[in-house]
C-alpha cells in the first residue's frame, strides 16, 4: 500500500556535483539523486520524492549553497557605504538589524527601519556574536537581494583564518 506525502518537510544539501542523498523518514533508507532537475522548479513547497524501498511520499527542500547557513538572532547595525567599499562606518547614517543567518561568504537580516537599499549596494555591517567572548564582527558586504526588510549579503572578503572567532562561531551548531 502506497504511503501519502506528510507536510514534513526535510532540507537536503545538494554537493557540488547537484548531488544530494535522500533519507527516508519512513522506513530509512537511503537513496542518491540527481538534483540538477530539481534546480528549475519553483521549491516553496518542497520536491516530492518517493522511496524505492517502501513507496513513502515525502517533501524536501533542496539547499544549494556551497557552504553551511548557520541560523542566528543577533543584534547589530548597518550603514550604506556605496561611495566606497574602504569607507568608514558613519555613525549618523546607521540603522539596527538583526542577523537571521550568516556563512563563511555572506549573511542575511532584517532591518528595523525602512529600507533604502538596493542589489549591488555596498555596506558595512556590525554585530555582536553571542558566544562567550561577545565578538565584533565588522565586514563590508555587497547586496544581493532585498525583500521587503531582509537583506541577503555576500561578504566582500570570506571568512578565514584571520576571523578565528567568526570561524570558531560558525562550526558551533
Amino acid at each position: 500500500m502506497e504511503q501519502t506525502t506528510r507536510e514534513i518537510q526535510i532540507i537536503m544539501h545538494a554537493n557540488g556535483k547537484d548531488e544530494a542523498f535522500m533519507h527516508c523518514p519512513q522506513c530509512g533508507a537511503f537513496k542518491k539523486m540527481n538534483t540538477s532537475s530539481s534546480r528549475l522548479i519553483n521549491q516553496a513547497d518542497g520536491v516530492e520524492i518517493q522511496c524505492d524501498a517502501c513507496a513513502h511520499k515525502y517533501k524536501v527542500l533542496i539547499n544549494y549553497r556551497k557552504h553551511y547557513r548557520k541560523n542566528a538572532s543577533l543584534k547589530g547595525i548597518y550603514t550604506n557605504a556605496t561611495d566606497s567599499i574602504d569607507q568608514a562606518f558613519d555613525f549618523d547614517t546607521t540603522s539596527a538589524i538583526t542577523v537571521g543567518n550568516i556563512s563563511r561568504t555572506g549573511i542575511g537580516f532584517r532591518t528595523q527601519d525602512a529600507v533604502n537599499v538596493k542589489a549591488d549596494n555596498v555596506l558595512k555591517v556590525r554585530f555582536i556574536l553571542d558566544d562567550n567572548k561577545k565578538s565584533l564582527v565588522e565586514k563590508t558586504v555587497i547586496v544581493k537581494r532585498v525583500d521587503k526588510d531582509f537583506i541577503g549579503a555576500e561578504f566582500i572578503k570570506a571568512i578565514d583564518y584571520r576571523d578565528k572567532e567568526f570561524a570558531f562561531y560558525l562550526m558551533r551548531r
